[in-house]
């Protein structure tokens, strides 16, 4: 099971989630059959998060953001006002990609076999943070040993993320 809270909760109010919906999928870089998984074609999971993170920027001026899939290595490019179709191209894709999440912005479409160097970028949506946790994929050694001591780091670097998502392999915070 993975855990999600939203804005303005504590600790104490997570609720384990059965399956990882969407979202967490979109960010959470996760191959197929390492976790329990749901149908890419689950819009509503789809529909809160890229909202969340670009359907309140209502000038195309701000840039291009990029949805990543393996295991083809396309880059698919949207505008802020273009994440409906978004929601419905990643809806269409098969269960069978991963789907990654840029967290810059690109001021031009790059096309289907590039991403957009740091250096190029022309702003960012929100923060983040990818606390891995340790195990057999992870080659460091002074990573958190366990979920919940993931947890007590993300909830050390305050505030609340608004996202919080269990990536299989450690936490990523929003």
């Amino acid at each position: 099971t993975s855990r999600t809270r939203g804005r303005g909760t504590t600790s104490s109010e997570f609720a384990p989630v059965e399956v990882v919906p969407l979202p967490w999928r979109i960010l959470a870089l996760l191959r197929g059959g390492e976790q329990e998984s749901t149908s890419v074609g689950e819009t509503d999971e789809t529909r809160e998060f890229l909202d969340a993170a670009f359907g309140q920027v209502d000038d195309d001026d701000a840039g291009a953001f990029l949805l990543w899939t393996l295991p083809d290595k396309i880059s698919h490019w949207y505008t802020p006002t273009q994440t409906p179709a978004a929601v419905t191209d990643v809806a269409g894709w098969s269960d069978s990609r991963d789907v990654y999440v840029g967290v810059a912005f690109s001021g031009v479409d790059r096309g289907a076999h590039a991403r957009c160097p740091s250096d190029e970028t022309t702003g960012i949506f929100g923060l983040w943070a990818d606390v891995d946790v340790a195990g057999p994929e992870h080659e460091k050694q002074n990573l958190p040993p366990t979920d919940d001591d993931a947890l007590a780091l993300v909830d050390a670097f305050g505030p609340d993320p608004t996202f919080l998502i269990h990536s299989g392999h450690g936490l990523q915070a929003w």
